[in-house]
């Protein structure tokens, strides 16, 4: 009511409270649209990214405080723009030198760029404060340790976090893939449970509690967790990536289940990684023919577009299914030389083919010398006999 309004508007007067022009905005409508409503509107998909930040940040600029601008920062990582947060960055700095957050943005902005050296660099440079760290520091600090792949610190950090602000519904989503990462993946059944009791549609945190239940070998709970992402979304990457790791849920006397999620995968994945695993699936189920076909569409299918891991596969190919070490072995090597990354794992094939292949010709020149030694000895005996 009007009454109401009055006291909340001199209430923020009396206190010189930062908010009086936001509530200005949205019950005067003098500076356009609440911001926060842009930023919801967009997550429902009823505004286009590019549209949205533009509109966010003409609102937050008028409104020039900490919290917006924090949002807005946030609103440009989601969606794919790190490039404009150093103008952010710098705005946060302005308004408050002794908060943190900026710092991690700075860690956030690099990883979304690729820039990981220069993320570390942040990382040691962000200056040690005598305080306790206020809520929206620790939640930043948690999600950029676990960007640097330092899950088991943000994880901690997670949960002083959650232990100051109790529920966090997209804090919850983080420590749920965690807890995964960090192998507790009981702790991670039951944080996705009592998230999913509140927002049962959360696919996100279904799919995670899916592959927990999966580490834990509770497969049936696994597929039916699975099977329900699979029904909520037509979105083909989540749908290829929940077949593949349903497939991965069947018992070997679910072979049929389990070569139907693999096709479908394979179908909807544009990576190779359900097509190397399809290929496994037929040579151990001894479907040589069918790996054989399924090898032919690869080579088609991908041409020279992935040449490390068609190189890969059609070693593996030569080497499980023909047992051509001597042909397979040209196939690693070049993977190797595609990708220097993976090099202890191909080192050590490498060097096993090269075992069976200098195995495979010590047994040909023992059968050679063999049938040498029986020959001169027929002859001799021959020779004896006259």
């Amino acid at each position: 009511s009007a009454r109401n309004l009055q006291r909340v508007v001199r209430r923020c007067c009396q206190q010189k409270n930062k908010f009086l022009p936001f509530i200005s905005q949205r019950f005067f409508g003098t500076e356009g649209e609440n911001y926060k409503d842009l930023i919801i509107n967009y997550h429902k998909g009823e505004l286009k990214a590019d549209e949205c930040i533009k509109k966010v940040e003409e609102s937050v600029n008028k409104l020039n405080t900490m919290e917006a601008y924090i949002d807005l920062a946030a609103l440009l990582y989601y969606t794919q723009n790190a490039a404009k947060l150093p103008v952010i960055i710098m705005k946060m700095f302005e308004i408050d030198q002794n908060s943190l957050i900026p710092h991690y943005f700075k860690i956030l902005g690099h990883t979304a760029l690729k820039e990981h050296e220069q993320a570390m660099e942040a990382l040691n440079n962000i200056p040690k404060v005598d305080r306790e760290l206020v809520p929206l520091e620790l939640r930043y600090q948690a999600l950029a340790l676990s960007l640097l792949g330092k899950s088991y610190e943000a994880l901690q950090t997670l949960r002083q976090y959650l232990e100051k602000v109790g529920e966090d519904l997209p804090a919850l989503t983080d420590k749920v893939i965690l807890e995964l990462q960090v192998g507790e993946n009981i702790e991670a059944i039951k944080t996705a449970t009592t998230y999913l009791e509140k927002v049962p549609d959360n696919l996100i945190v279904r799919y995670h509690r899916a592959l927990a239940y999966r580490a834990q070998q509770q497969l049936p709970e696994a597929i039916d967790d699975f099977t329900k992402v699979l029904e909520g979304t037509k979105e083909s990457n989540i749908l290829g990536r929940t077949y593949l790791e349903r497939a991965r849920c069947y018992l070997p006397k679910d072979i049929d289940q389990k070569v139907e999620d693999l096709k479908k995968s394979y179908e909807l994945l544009p990576e190779l990684e359900a097509d190397k695993e399809l290929l496994i699936t037929y040579f151990e189920n001894n479907l040589h023919r069918e790996a054989k076909l399924l090898m032919k569409d690869i080579e088609k299918r991908y041409d020279v577009q992935n040449v490390f891991a068609l190189s890969l596969i059609k070693g593996s190919l030569l080497r499980h299914y023909d047992h051509d070490f001597k042909q397979a072995l040209p196939f690693y090597e070049k993977a190797l030389e595609l990708n220097p990354s993976k090099a202890d794992y191909l080192t050590g094939q490498i060097e096993i083919i090269k075992f069976k292949i200098k195995e495979e010709e010590d047994l040909e020149n023992a059968r050679k010398d063999k049938a040498t030694d029986s020959k001169e000895g027929i002859q001799q005996a021959f020779n004896e006999h006259w």
